[in-house]
């Protein structure tokens, strides 16, 4: 069992000096099953994918696009095009972005399943335990991109992990 960190970030700073781009990916490996979370920018999408390449990823059993910060989806459709992919989870809110809903377009054709992920949703991969505990019950949401991301709790016999993305810190309180 593995859990990979990528720093998939823009490395040259823009004029304003603030990076934008900080993207990030998260790849879980266990035996032969792949979930990705996450693809980071499209500027940095082909070390994404050649990293990925360089640990074996075949395929993506899991593809998991937290929310539409292009920091965090941008290099999706590198990996699609790519890797293929079986299952494909999104929270089902495009943000009113037309680049991210092509991109989950794309995503829906492209993999064997598209999976909205709803509040405790839970699935299995490999042994690995996936539970959805963001985006919350429509009732209970943060009514932010950035709060109403997927959060999910990863766990495989006595390690777990909680997935928070981009939420800030008090909603990640209350969500844990």
């Amino acid at each position: 069992f593995f859990v990979f960190f990528i720093n998939v970030s823009i490395k040259e700073l823009p004029p304003n000096g603030m990076n934008e781009r900080h993207g990030g990916a998260i790849l879980i490996k266990k035996g032969d099953a792949d979930i990705l979370i996450d693809a980071g920018p499209r500027e940095t999408s082909t070390e994404l994918v050649n990293f990925l390449k360089q640990k074996g990823v075949d395929d993506i059993e899991l593809f998991v696009s937290t929310h539409a910060r292009h920091e965090n989806y941008g290099g999706i459709e590198a990996v699609l095009d790519n890797i293929a992919v079986e299952q494909f989870m999104w929270n089902n809110d495009t943000g009113n972005d037309l680049a991210y809903a092509a991109i989950v377009e794309k995503a829906g054709n492209k993999s064997f399943r598209t999976i909205v992920a709803t509040y405790l949703l839970n699935m299995t991969i490999n042994g690995i335990g996936i539970q959805v505990i963001n985006p919350r019950n429509a009732t209970d949401r943060f009514h932010s991109l950035d709060n109403d991301g997927i959060v999910l709790k990863i766990s495989d016999r006595a390690f777990c992990l909680m997935t928070t993305g981009d939420i800030a810190y008090g909603a990640q309180a209350k969500i844990a």
